[in-house]
């Protein structure tokens, strides 16, 4: 299953994150690591983490989305251990 949706007339991604494997506060840090290459937005869904990003710059929107997700993932195995 693809969590990632690319709007590109827009630079905009989607990212849909299960909070069983990713925690808000891992969420909120990666958004303030990345405020240089995006901007971003967090929603609460019944069963998942709706992401909102906006490339502040032309960027492989793909690459950024899959950078993202692993950039939340490590923060949370960090808070974890």
């Amino acid at each position: 299953m693809n969590n990632i949706k690319i709007i590109r007339p827009f630079k905009k991604i989607q990212i849909k994150l299960n909070p069983v494997f990713y925690s808000r506060s891992a969420i909120e840090e990666t958004l303030e690591d990345f405020k240089d290459i995006c901007s971003g937005k967090i929603k609460k869904s019944q069963s998942n983490f709706i992401i909102s990003l906006k490339a502040k710059e032309k960027i492989d929107l793909e690459k950024l989305g899959y950078e993202f997700l692993n950039h939340a993932f490590a923060k949370k195995k960090e808070m974890v251990t």
